[in-house]
């Protein structure tokens, strides 16, 4: 139940040099969220729940999505398989959950498909990227997750700037815990961004 989980943690971390915590910095705000930005390596998070930055057809074709699936071995690409043989295709802002495996230290991973980011309709994608993030945690509660991974979804060749792109996380795990049951989520901004440096995000 909501009063159970009283301690929830928002992380944005930026995986440039794995494994290394330095450099970290949050906020807690009066609800009790605590946000941090530091470095860490996503693929070795002992979390519950890691998200892959998934597209429509949950093809593992590079990234941060191809080291998620050769940490986790072949059965994962084989339970998308199944998802798409009945699906077809994933909608944007979707997500959809497997189970992990291989090396990943989490027990699922959630595929959840970000959007391109549109200069001409930036509040539709700032609310699809807000989508594909609360579907995510609402998958994790509902497999009694209680810490999940979330990297920068949309960003990177998909164009979503890094900054707005990590407000837009935060904002969305900060309404899914007022409105949700919650979870302890740590942001993973990937390393294979173009960008290598920590994202400015505004807690509000």
């Amino acid at each position: 139940a909501r009063s159970q989980l009283k301690r929830r943690c928002a992380r944005l971390v930026d995986e440039v040099e794995a494994g290394d915590a330095s450099g970290k910095k949050g906020v807690c705000t009066p609800e009790g969220v605590e946000i941090v930005v530091s470095k860490g390596d996503m693929c070795s998070y002992t979390v519950d729940a890691v998200v892959n930055a998934a597209n429509d057809k949950l093809e593992f074709n590079g990234g941060l999505s191809k080291a998620i699936s050769d940490a986790a071995g072949p059965q994962l690409q084989d339970a998308c398989h199944q998802i798409i043989k009945a699906r077809k295709k994933l909608n944007i802002g979707e997500a959809v959950v497997t189970k992990a495996g291989g090396q990943l230290c989490c027990k699922f991973v959630i595929h959840a498909v970000g959007p391109h980011f549109d200069q001409s309709n930036r509040q539709g994608s700032i609310q699809l990227l807000k989508t594909a993030v609360i579907g995510s945690l609402k998958h994790a509660e509902q497999q009694t997750c209680h810490s999940i991974a979330i990297p920068a979804l949309s960003s990177g060749n998909l164009g979503f700037p890094l900054d707005l792109c990590a407000d837009s996380i935060v904002e969305a795990i900060k309404e899914f815990c007022d409105f949700e049951y919650a979870v302890e989520a740590c942001l993973a901004v990937s390393d294979f961004s173009p960008r290598g440096t920590l994202p400015k995000c505004s807690f509000k």
